[in-house]
Parts: C-alpha cells; sequence; structure tokens
C-alpha cells in the first residue's frame, strides 16, 4: 500500500519538475537569461530584471492605450492613408533598427542626443560585435563610424521576423533631450560644418518666424542663432511628424510599439542597466566605457578596411546584405546624401557635454538656466507634444516645471 503512494507521489513530483522544465525552455527560448558575468550593479539582477519587465510593460499599456493618437502620427509621419495595414508594414522595416544577425541583436539607432561618451560607447561595441574593431583603431570620423555600423547591422526586411532577438534602446527625459538637441546642433560651432547645416536648414527660419527683437549686445552670440525659446516655439509650432530625427520622439524613430525591446535603458540609470544588458545577453562588449571617437578620416579609407573589401573576408552575407546602404527616410523616400556624412574639418574641441562632466560643472543649473526664458503655458505644451514619450518611458515634469517663469 504504501509502496503504491509512495509511487504516486514520485510521479507526480517527476511530473511537476518536467513541466517546470518545460515552461523554463519555452520562456527562456524567446530572450535566454544568462548571467554569465560578476554583478557589479548596485542592485542585484533580479530587482535589475523586474525593472526591465516594468518598463516594457509600460510601453505596452501606452500602445493600447494611444492607438488611434499613435495610427494618426505614423500615418503622417509615414505619408500613407490611416490604416493600421498600411502603416504596419512600414515600421516593421523601420532603418533606424538595426540588427546583428549573427549575435542575435537588435539596437534602436535612434539619434539619441546621449553625452557622446555614451552613444559612441554602444556604437562601438556593435563594430567589435559586427567583426569590423580594427576600425577602432584607425582614425576614423564618428559619424563614418555610424555608417559602417548601418551597413554591418541593416534593418529588418519585410519578410524577416527578430521578435526572437534581444533588443534595447536608450532613452533620456524628453525634456533632457531636446536641450541636448538644441545645444549640440544650434550652440556648438566647433563642427562647422554640422553647424551651417543646422543653420541653413533650420536656425535661420526659426529666426525669421519668431524672432521678436534683436538679442541685446551681452547676447550677440545668438545674433545667428535661434535662442533656446526660439526653439521650443518652433517645436511647438511645427507638427511632431515633420521633426528633424534628432529631435524626434522615441515613439516614431524607434516604434517601440512594434518592435519588442526587451531592454530599455534609462541615461539616469544607464550604468546599472548597461549591467543588466551585458549579463542578460552574455556580450560583455556592450558594458558602456568612456572612449571618444577620433574625426578624420575620409569614408573610402574606411571602406577598404571593412570585411569583403581589400582581401578581408564577409563572415555572414546576411551582415552585409545593406553594403553601401544610405540612410532611407521613412517619410519621402529621400536617401541621405554622401556629403550629409562627411565632416572633412580639422579635428574639433571636445563636446560641451563631455567637458562640462570632467570639469563637474552642474548638469542641474545648466538646464534651469536654459529652462528660465520659457514661460509655463510653453513647458505645458511642449509637455503634450512628447506626452507619448512621457507615457512610455515613464518621466514627469519633474524638475522642469520649477525651472520655468510664470
Amino acid at each position: 500500500m504504501w509502496e503504491e503512494a509512495f509511487l504516486k507521489r514520485w510521479r507526480k513530483v517527476a511530473l511537476t519538475t518536467v513541466v517546470f522544465v518545460l515552461t523554463t525552455v519555452v520562456i527562456l527560448g524567446r530572450f535566454p537569461v544568462v548571467f554569465l558575468k560578476s554583478n557589479t550593479a548596485s542592485l542585484p539582477m533580479a530587482e535589475l530584471r523586474h525593472r526591465m519587465l516594468q518598463r516594457t510593460r509600460l510601453v505596452n499599456t501606452t500602445c493600447h492605450e494611444y492607438k488611434s493618437e499613435l495610427l494618426h502620427h505614423y500615418a503622417q509621419w509615414l505619408g500613407v492613408s490611416e490604416y493600421w495595414q498600411k502603416v504596419d508594414p512600414l515600421l516593421f522595416v523601420n532603418p533606424d533598427v538595426l540588427v546583428n544577425r549573427r549575435q542575435r541583436l537588435v539596437w534602436c539607432k535612434a539619434f539619441l542626443q546621449v553625452p557622446k561618451v555614451a552613444s559612441t560607447s554602444f556604437v562601438h561595441a556593435l563594430l567589435r560585435l559586427s567583426g569590423v574593431g580594427h576600425l577602432l583603431d584607425a582614425r576614423v570620423h564618428r559619424s563614418h563610424l555610424h555608417m559602417v555600423l548601418r551597413r554591418m547591422m541593416p534593418p529588418p526586411r519585410a519578410d524577416e521576423d527578430v521578435r526572437g532577438f534581444a533588443a534595447f534602446m536608450v532613452v533620456r527625459h524628453p525634456f533632457q533631450r531636446v536641450l541636448s538637441a538644441y545645444r549640440d546642433k544650434f550652440l556648438d560651432r566647433s563642427e562647422g560644418k554640422k553647424f551651417r547645416k543646422f543653420k541653413e536648414l533650420y536656425g535661420l527660419s526659426i529666426i525669421a518666424k519668431h524672432r521678436k527683437s534683436e538679442p541685446p549686445p551681452e547676447e550677440e552670440y545668438y545674433r545667428d542663432v535661434p535662442t533656446f525659446w526660439e526653439f521650443v516655439q518652433y517645436l511647438i509650432s511645427t507638427p511632431v511628424w515633420e521633426y528633424n530625427e534628432h529631435w524626434r520622439p522615441y515613439y516614431l524613430t524607434c516604434s517601440p510599439c512594434h518592435h519588442h525591446y526587451n531592454f530599455i535603458l534609462h541615461l539616469e540609470t544607464l550604468q546599472d542597466d548597461a549591467e543588466y544588458l551585458v549579463n542578460a545577453t552574455g556580450l560583455p562588449e556592450l558594458a558602456p566605457s568612456h572612449v571618444h571617437a577620433t574625426r578624420g578620416k575620409a569614408v573610402p579609407e574606411i571602406l577598404l578596411l571593412l570585411p569583403g573589401q581589400n582581401g578581408h573576408d564577409s563572415n555572414d552575407k546576411n551582415q552585409l546584405n545593406g553594403a553601401m546602404i544610405q540612410r532611407q527616410d521613412l517619410k519621402n523616400g529621400m536617401r541621405l546624401a554622401a556629403k550629409d556624412l562627411l565632416f572633412d574639418v580639422p579635428p574639433p574641441k571636445r563636446h560641451q557635454e563631455e567637458e562640462e562632466e570632467e570639469a563637474g560643472d552642474s548638469h542641474v543649473n545648466t538646464e534651469a538656466k536654459f529652462f528660465a526664458k520659457i514661460k509655463r503655458h510653453q513647458l505645458m505644451e511642449l509637455y503634450n507634444i512628447f506626452l507619448l514619450d512621457f507615457k512610455m518611458f515613464g518621466y514627469d515634469l519633474s524638475p522642469y516645471d520649477a525651472y520655468v517663469s510664470d
């Protein structure tokens, strides 16, 4: 009798074990969490994993809640009629979503406007993973490295399913991003060609439309560039789907309602978030490091160093399907001209954000100085423009509502 009871209990335990193992295999089959290296983050890996799950759930909830608004914005941006069957295929082949097929890795290459040390670090890491790490030893301009990365990690094809890949993106507070884009594109004169480009494309027209009076003598610097107040006015008066990619919201650029991101890294918690990314993927190359891109050599020299060029063999044809790929804009099909990638100027000064970080300058004081120039009603209008980013990524008005004037 006892033997029969024992056997029944043993079968029950064995069955439970098998079910648990199979369930675990199915779950991890979507994305294996390997935790290969020791944890040096300030939080336990389990807590960081919970943080990532909360962030992905928040994105999914926002996508569902604002489905109608998203369809309208996507359709306007893409220039198609407002039907999901028209919009969906174009968002799944988003050119800002880069794919490393060998490592089964996806990265949203949005123009993140994160401090250059952070964005450059990820570019370097992905170049190493793509097998062209030798380019980092050459004096190659940062923009050329980005072009090479697009070639090595072409976007998803229309018939390609990358849902099982590890996907990550990096975000920051929408207002912080807006200010960073403004400072980088309109106040940083160190890269002369880039400065002139944005001045001619946007700056002069912003001044012509929104300048009410000439700047005082102590602000002579703004004679030919828009002030932050004028830039904010431009954003408020311009449809969001017409924004330049450097200040375009994440929900448009990265299409997180269509591409599932396992890892949503916040700039404010980047060290811990990146540590979790490294542990979960088993790719130590993804750990942020302080690197500075060199500015110098031209595109033809880069192409000689690429796999499949000048005697180098390619180990993965899929990685090279985008050979000589030029970024296609989703809205109008325009190609990014080669001249837009060439900054053949003398090595510029260090980026302003890098200098401030290393000098210990107060980032908060800098933000307060700029946002003190705008009114509360402007801040609220700007908030409504970036509302979906605020909702998706869990940001609020603080501390910027304390900086503005009434």
